[in-house]
């Protein structure tokens, strides 16, 4: 809440603490009633902006490791491209291994420590 806001809501508290003396016993009934019902209106409203917050952050997780999915997804299908690029190599027929070339069940391995 603003500071003038909050000053607001503290002036007005000073006021009803102030006008309480003047009440008779009828009176400050009828005012608890009524300053109850606005403390559960106040509860209420808190209640509903912490929903929505857990709610907008439930959303916002929900995008992100939606996102992180997407990316692993890709990740995981550029080695097997790989993979398969490096297959197709090895079955040339000419019977010579390059040993420079990675090996596939590391391409895949590799893939899971980037960033």
């Amino acid at each position: 809440m603003g500071s003038k806001k909050l000053q607001a809501c503290n002036q007005l508290l000073q006021s009803v603490t102030r006008y309480t003396k003047m009440l008779d016993e009828v009176e400050l009934v009828q005012l608890e009633v009524e300053l109850t019902a606005a403390l559960l209106r106040t509860q209420s409203r808190k209640r509903e902006l912490m929903m929505k917050n857990v709610w907008n952050l439930d959303h916002e997780q929900e995008n992100k490791s939606t996102d992180e999915n997407e990316q692993l997804m890709q990740q995981v299908a550029s080695a097997d491209n790989q993979i398969d690029n490096v297959d197709d190599d090895d079955d040339d027929g000419g019977g010579v291994h390059n040993h420079n070339q990675t090996d596939p069940s590391q391409l895949r391995t590799l893939s899971l420590f980037k960033d």
